[in-house]
């Protein structure tokens, strides 16, 4: 008779590699952070840059819905103003 090999129980396979592929992800997300806004030069704390974007994205609402509202001429100069705002704060 053979003697019956024992096996050590490894852990599966999947656990590390899920594991890995997580860090991965959040390496890669962290990396390739594309910047969307021109911040001032003094805006450096991230609740600083918060408020900046929020301002500027509301700025571009109101400016929005005022276009939105115009017809004509008035309407043409009011979306040049807001193509020359957009290009100076936003990449």
């Amino acid at each position: 008779m053979e003697k019956q090999k024992t096996k050590k129980l490894q852990k599966p396979v999947k656990d590390a590699t899920e594991t890995t592929t997580k860090k991965v992800i959040v390496q890669k997300t962290i990396v390739h952070r594309e910047l969307i806004y021109i911040y001032p030069k003094g805006c450096n704390n991230t609740l600083a840059r918060k408020a900046f974007r929020q301002k500027i994205r509301n700025a571009l609402r109101k400016m929005e819905r005022e276009i939105a509202k115009l017809e004509g001429k008035p309407k043409k100069v009011l979306e040049a103003s807001y193509a020359k705002y957009k290009s100076a704060v936003m990449v």
